[in-house]
């Protein structure tokens, strides 16, 4: 889903179907889910600003704050359930750090899950539903929407290397972004938890595919899963992927996740039916 990513300009008459959002609320260096608008009140015309993956420095909102506000496409929607869920997985593991507490039972139990497992299988089940936005019958995944899910997990990247990656290169740029964004959804699907190294890794994928050599060798777990979403974009050109590229790849990570992802899919849906037959059974009683 390439939201909005060509758009310039869009009728006056659809600002009340846009999102907004005052100017001085947009953090500087935050990644745009979507396409971004200001409304030209003299040619009352909506006009794009920033595209889907850029970013805006102090200098630019500064800029731009006589507008007031800025617009989003209705598209943004899509982009709600990652972001929601960034945040979710983004304070599990902000709660890791406080592992040693609990141990020493200066935290209840109750508030946090202690065993390294379980918190990566509440992790895993948080992320897996995501794989079923698209609405498709199928597994797949949109890099745009993974991005935003990432950006809410992860801190932002460094401001100085973004603005350089940038103005260097934008295909590049928004390459890199995809990519390392992708790498960090696929390698929490296997159980690392650790939101530092999730953070650090983000980084040296996003540098290394703008400022290196940009090629990863398959010699472990973690650098299959970076090559892997390194085909996976190139060969999508940025739109949704199916699940079943992977099972065109016979790396070990790749078919841990397909194999997670399919009984969890089965688990959901017998969790469905088995809803379905209790109501069912339910309105029967009531009969």
């Amino acid at each position: 889903m390439n939201i909005d990513l060509d758009l310039k300009k869009v009728q006056s008459g659809l600002i009340n179907n846009l999102y907004s959002s005052k100017i001085e609320d947009i953090p500087p260096f935050f990644l745009m889910p979507v396409s971004v608008f200001v409304y030209l009140q003299a040619n009352e015309k909506l006009v794009s600003v920033k595209r889907a993956l850029d970013f805006f420095t102090p200098y630019e909102l500064n800029k731009f704050k006589s507008f007031k506000y800025f617009y989003f496409s209705d598209d943004i929607k899509k982009s709600f359930p990652f972001s929601q869920s960034g945040l979710k997985v983004k304070s599990f593991l902000n709660l890791k750090v406080s592992i040693q507490d609990i141990k020493k039972k200066k935290i209840s139990e109750s508030h946090f899950p202690g065993d390294s497992y379980f918190l990566s299988q509440q992790i895993f089940r948080g992320i897996a539903p995501l794989w079923l936005e698209s609405g498709s019958s199928c597994l797949e995944i949109n890099p745009f929407l993974v991005s935003v899910f990432v950006n809410e997990l992860c801190p932002s990247l460094e401001e100085e290397k973004l603005v350089m990656a940038r103005e260097r290169d934008v295909r590049s740029f928004e390459k890199a972004i995809l990519i390392s964004s992708l790498s960090i959804f696929l390698v929490l699907h296997l159980g690392y938890c650790n939101l530092k190294f999730l953070a650090d890794l983000r980084s040296f994928v996003f540098y290394e595919i703008v400022f290196g050599k940009s090629s990863f060798d398959s010699t472990s777990e973690i650098n299959e899963l970076i090559y892997l979403s390194s085909v996976w974009i190139e060969n999508s050109e940025f739109n949704s992927v199916q699940l079943s590229f992977l099972k065109k790849h016979k790396k070990k990570s790749a078919q841990k996740i397909i194999s997670r992802l399919e009984k969890e899919r089965v688990i959901t849906l017998t969790k469905l039916v088995s809803s379905d037959r209790s109501m069912e059974i339910q309105k029967a009683k009531n009969v």
